[in-house]
């Protein structure tokens, strides 16, 4: 998951994204975003590799490659971002039902 720096809220009108509305996206490489609070959007998805028994990343440390394909989709969904710095990004495990529907 990362999260852009905190946006100015000229961007905001530009971007039109008045309310907390969440985004998402169904498709095989999904993503899900939201603004925040602090004026920031955090977005994740399907960026991080599965690694075998859901252990979790190497080193404790975001690959650079999954941090680059969640800022392609933000900048893609959300081109006035583009300039936007990302802050900070994290990861870790899914934990969903096989059949991605809640009980």
């Amino acid at each position: 998951q990362i999260v852009t720096e905190p946006l100015s809220e000229e961007l905001w009108r530009q971007i039109g994204w008045e309310g907390h509305e969440l985004l998402g996206n169904a498709a095989h490489a999904y993503c899900y975003a939201q603004r925040t609070r602090e004026g920031r959007v955090t977005m994740g998805g399907r960026g991080v590799p599965y690694r075998y028994g859901s252990r979790t990343d190497v080193n404790g440390q975001t690959q650079q490659a999954t941090i680059d394909q969640l800022h392609t989709i933000l900048t893609t969904l959300l081109p006035q971002t583009a300039a936007c710095r990302i802050d900070h990004a994290w990861c870790g495990v899914l934990g969903v039902p096989r059949d991605w529907c809640t009980t």
